[in-house]
């Protein structure tokens, strides 16, 4: 077995059949894998979450879901879009 560190704490182990660069199933499939890849990676990095056509007048929101964060991007009375964490249910 070949070992892919996805990070310092967890290990996945991928059979030597595979060629680097080839992506093994369970990175589609591993729940596990899903959570570490989101902690390891996507919460280190900026994202887009719409552009500002996407609420062109004052008053106009967009809802942006990434992973399990549910994102509110809202264009104010200034005309300035903002980006709130949506906790309304």
């Amino acid at each position: 077995m070949v070992s892919l560190y996805i990070n310092e704490y967890k290990k996945y182990s991928i059979p030597k059949s595979y060629k680097w660069g080839a992506i093994p199933n369970y990175v589609y499939t591993s729940n596990e894998f899903i959570n570490d890849e989101w902690e390891s990676m996507w919460t280190k990095t900026w994202t887009i979450a719409c552009r500002e056509s996407q609420a062109p007048q004052i008053g106009d929101y967009y809802i942006h879901e990434f992973g399990p964060e549910n994102l509110i991007i809202i264009r104010g009375q200034d005309n300035q879009l903002r980006c709130f964490y949506n906790v309304c249910p």
